[in-house]
């Protein structure tokens, strides 16, 4: 025999226990206020409820938001950061190799020259038994030959403390550089070149960017492209200059100041022609 289904313990409100059933004269009360639309229930306390989580809720995603906005704001700075470091060292990199390979280039020469010294040591004291004063004549010139080598190797090594103290001292200059003038460097996909660009420069279009690209593959350096375009002069005048004193910060400086002076100077001008347009 099937047993007859229960009623589920959800679909109908049970009573509090220890309560008895409503009376008759209750029910008919109650279906009287509810077809008189006198029914009164209390929701405040859901109400009430639903209102503090709501602004609970509100804070919290705000708060979220604003953490996730922070650590954005963060790592983008971070990367920048980051960047800048990047181009620096690449930088670095680049002038280093470039000095390594003079210095060992000098070290080659100055080796063959060493070698052809001793070649000529070995044959002069072959014959020192002949020609001995000769041969003490020879040996004294030996002597200068190695003292003046010495004097040279300790030159070179001088340029070479020299170098490295002039790229210590490139590193703060460029960032200082970038963070004043709004610059930036990057190698281009051409070797041994870098490519500098500036904005802050446009009193119409602050962010409007302008550029110099530089050879430095050899120790005379290039001016490859340029925008805008500078008085010939000016600018042959200031790469002399560059590959005169080897100041490269004051170059830059120096290139930036024509750059924007020839913004300004264009920016000027077409604002003119425009009114002359418009009368």
């Amino acid at each position: 025999m099937a047993t007859a289904p229960r009623p589920s313990m959800l679909a109908t409100p049970r009573r509090p226990f220890g309560t008895s059933a409503p009376s008759n004269a209750e029910m008919r009360k109650v279906y009287a206020d509810l077809e008189n639309n006198n029914a009164v229930f209390d929701f405040s306390s859901i109400v009430s409820a639903v209102k503090t989580f709501s602004t609970r809720f509100r804070a919290y995603t705000e708060n979220a938001i604003s953490n996730i906005h922070d650590d954005k704001a963060e790592f983008d700075a971070n990367r920048m950061e980051h960047r800048n470091q990047l181009t620096t060292l690449e930088r670095e990199i680049e002038d280093t190799k470039a000095s390594q390979g003079e210095l060992w280039d000098t070290i080659a020469k100055e080796r063959d020259q060493d070698a052809k010294l001793r070649a000529r040591q070995q044959t002069l004291q072959a014959q020192k038994a002949s020609v001995t004063q000769r041969c003490n004549e020879l040996q004294a010139e030996i002597t200068e030959l190695r003292q003046n080598l010495e004097k040279k190797k300790e030159a070179k090594e001088l340029q070479r403390e020299k170098l490295k103290a002039q790229i210590d001292k490139n590193g703060p200059e460029l960032r200082l550089l970038e963070a004043k003038t709004g610059c930036s460097v990057v190698p281009t996909k051409v070797g041994d070149q870098l490519k500098f660009t500036f904005n802050l420069m446009n009193a119409d279009d602050w962010s409007k960017e302008y550029h110099f690209t530089i050879d430095v593959s050899s120790s005379r350096y290039k001016i490859t492209s340029v925008s805008p375009k500078l008085d010939t002069s000016l600018q042959e005048s200031l790469l002399q200059e560059l590959n005169s004193t080897r100041k490269f910060y004051t170059f830059v400086k120096k290139m930036r100041a024509a750059l924007r002076a020839q913004v300004e100077k264009e920016r000027l001008e077409a604002r003119d022609a425009a009114r002359r347009g418009g009368h």
